[in-house]
């Protein structure tokens, strides 16, 4: 993608290694695609490097920018949702270290453990700490092309939680819920993984 290698200082790139499940090639080529992104919107790629001429991985792109142009996000219908959750800073934006940190999480060689942490974020719509009635009746509205009924959004919700030995009437599923549910879904791993 970038002709020129990425340059992090090496106690950086250690920081990477040590702090996700990237190898050097993949922390590079996630700094190249966000690189590319952020060339499509800043044309002086000078504004990327810090102290030192390496490369500043607080540098921040518009969660817009990156859920329009990586092609593993664009037609996610939780994509905002899913940069969301990766954003420490409470902003619309996302620094190269929260993108790192998205990207690892997609990477197959997380673990399904890992993997099930942050579903669960991604779909506690609301960041109650539970996946509750309105949180899946958001995600229905998300991944469905026409629009359900309340009925039927109250039959399918109802069946899920019959599905992991929840009263129809529960508030919502807590995190062992949701590893019960994802544990009957064999694809889970594969299906939440991308690479860049």
């Amino acid at each position: 993608m970038g002709s020129k290698q990425a340059k992090f200082d090496e106690e950086k790139m250690r920081e990477f290694e040590d702090n996700t499940s990237l190898n050097r090639a993949e922390i590079i080529h996630a700094y190249e695609c966000f690189q590319a992104i952020y060339k499509l919107h800043h044309p002086d790629e000078n504004a990327l490097l810090g102290p030192g001429g390496f490369i500043d991985p607080e540098v921040s792109l518009p969660v817009e920018y990156i859920c329009t142009n990586l092609p593993e996000l664009k037609e996610n219908p939780f994509k905002e949702r899913i940069c969301d959750v990766f954003i420490t800073s409470g902003t619309n934006v996302m620094s190269f270290i929260e993108f790192l940190d998205m990207v690892s999480a997609f990477n197959p060689k997380t673990s399904l453990q890992d993997k099930i942490n942050h579903a669960f974020q991604i779909y506690d719509m609301d960041g109650d700490g539970k996946i509750g009635r309105a949180d899946l009746e958001q995600m229905l509205d998300k991944i469905t092309d026409q629009p359900l009924s309340e009925d039927d959004k109250t039959k399918i919700i109802d069946q899920l939680f019959k599905e992991v030995n929840k009263e129809p009437s529960a508030d919502g599923l807590n995190t062992e819920d949701f590893r019960y549910a994802i544990s009957r879904a064999p694809d889970f791993q594969s299906t939440f993984s991308f690479r860049i």
